[in-house]
């Protein structure tokens, strides 16, 4: 027999040649294997189910700022499951799960940061098709595994307040500046204002402004009035007569009142000369639009404000746990079967191999 010689029925020969051989080693890796999958030791796994509550934070900075055209400078949305993973993810949360339970002893390492990468490889955390979040650890021992993944669920809740209220804290503390300042700027435009009409003699413009054209007029009409009656007058009677004199007089009389009936009786304005109306007006307005913004955005501040300091003072569970986590029943590995299954097709494989090279090329190459 050559080398070229051999065939697929070459070979079936020498697997039924050398069949004892072949069943002797896959019998002793078989049951290496079964002996090997007992004396591995068992792994237990649990699993927690939680879901999130939404968003739980009442406060909209975002919709405020979208009343003063602001909206794109503020970001919204609620993204609590992305912070419930950061959160389940980070190096503090195992920290303190390798405390309580003092898994530094128990997987018996140097320091706190090996202990934390040994724990990692043996704690996941995944999120569902419904935005589920699964939090899983699997341990040798079957009585803690799931006391160690309900402390992770508590200690995620505390973290998750931690995190929750001192943001609240931070908002209520810049609402509360944006509120103070605020008011501090309305009562300056409003002390602005109050100068500007005690400068001015102006309680209402609009209503003195009328007034004041009504009785200008009124003036007005009595003049010419008076100026037709002393026309005629200086037609009848002689230049120097009492008639002519009394008429002057109650003309002169009428244009003095004329040029200061703006005057009261202390001398000060009743209304703003007319030349300075306009400018007047427009300040004014300027002060009411002001006070008015600046109203509307104490308005919508002050709720906030008020959720702000309740957010801030809550302590209640943010997230609803649909599967707490129980004392597992099976073991989740080693899977003996597996390992079994494995050694047998490994052997199998390993034996063929061998029987079939030992006859084609060592005793082949003899022949």
């Amino acid at each position: 027999m050559t080398r070229e010689e051999f065939s697929l029925f070459d070979v079936a020969k020498i697997v039924w040649k050398r069949k004892k051989t072949i069943i002797t080693v896959v019998s002793i890796v078989t049951i290496l294997s079964l002996v090997f999958s007992f004396l591995l030791p068992k792994w237990y796994k649990a699993t927690s189910v939680i879901v999130s509550e939404g968003s739980s934070s009442g406060l909209n900075i975002g919709a405020i700022a979208g009343q003063f055209g602001l909206g794109g400078m503020l970001g919204g949305g609620d993204e609590s499951q992305n912070r419930y993973i950061a959160i389940l993810n980070s190096t503090s949360i195992k920290r303190d799960i390798a405390k309580k339970f003092n898994l530094q002893g128990k997987y018996n390492k140097e320091t706190m940061m090996k202990t934390i990468e040994e724990f990692s490889s043996n704690y996941s955390v995944g999120l569902g098709d419904e935005m589920q979040i699964s939090i899983s650890i699997i341990d040798k021992d079957q009585e803690i595994v799931f006391d160690m993944v309900n402390y992770t669920v508590e200690a995620l809740d505390s973290m998750n307040i931690a995190l929750s209220t001192g943001s609240a804290h931070n908002k209520r503390i810049f609402i509360e500046k944006q509120i103070k300042d605020i008011q501090d700027t309305l009562l300056n435009i409003e002390h602005e204002l109050i100068k500007i009409m005690k400068d001015e003699d102006v309680i209402s413009l609009e209503d003195q402004v009328k007034v004041g054209v009504e009785k200008a007029a009124e003036l007005r009409s009595s003049i010419i009035m008076k100026e037709v009656e002393l026309e005629v007058a200086e037609k009848t009677f002689q230049a120097e007569s009492p008639q002519i004199i009394q008429l002057k007089n109650e003309l002169e009389s009428l244009r003095g009142k004329f040029n200061d009936f703006y005057k009261s009786s202390t001398g000060k304005q009743l209304l703003p000369n007319f030349t300075t109306i306009p400018e007047v007006g427009l300040k004014i307005e300027i002060l009411k639009r002001k006070i008015e913004y600046y109203t509307i955005l104490f308005k919508y501040m002050g709720p906030q404000y008020e959720e702000a300091k309740i957010e801030e003072a809550k302590d209640i569970p943010t997230f609803q746990i649909l599967d707490k986590a129980v004392r597992p029943e099976l073991k989740y590995k080693p899977k003996k079967s597996k390992i079994v299954i494995l050694g047998f097709i490994i052997s199998l494989i390993f034996s063929l191999y061998y029987v079939y090279f030992d006859e084609r090329w060592w005793k082949g190459s003899k022949k």
